[in-house]
């Protein structure tokens, strides 16, 4: 199983890569310009980047499925690396108001339901996490 490279600090990364010079460029790529790829690295020799993809993963969630509900409510299903999943929710508390002019009298209003554990023991009647049962925590392992 592959290891998420963003587990890692700068200095960590330092330390597992030689020349240890890389891990700036690496963070540089992925929490500057948001690469998802190790291929697109391109001031990495192609042998650097050959390595780190055998060794290491950049995106260790998959989204799977988004609902959309009637009520503005939108629900995400995201893969982890080991085939569970995990759920967010985004929750439309407050529509978003006009005053009689056309400006805005109050912006909308969201809360964020994002799971920490594969299954849960809580049960909310908008989530289908709890169906199966909890399992694990969420958090991947070194």
């Amino acid at each position: 199983m592959k290891t998420i490279l963003q587990d890692y600090t700068q200095k960590e990364l330092s330390e597992l890569i030689k020349p240890s010079f890389r891990a700036k460029q690496i963070y540089s790529w992925v929490y500057h310009k948001y690469v998802t790829d190790f291929s697109q690295m391109k001031n990495l020799p192609k042998a650097l980047q050959e390595e780190l993809a055998e060794k290491y993963t950049l995106t260790p969630l998959k989204q799977v499925m988004v609902q959309n509900s009637k009520d503005g409510s939108r629900k995400y299903l995201y893969e982890l690396h080991d085939g569970h999943t995990v759920e967010a929710v985004l929750l439309l508390m407050r529509k978003k108001e006009y005053h009689e002019d056309g400006s805005v009298k109050h912006q909308e209003r969201y809360t964020v339901c994002i799971s920490s554990q594969v299954g849960c023991k809580v049960g909310c009647a908008f989530c289908l996490t709890a169906k199966g049962g909890f399992m694990r925590n969420s958090q991947l392992v070194r």
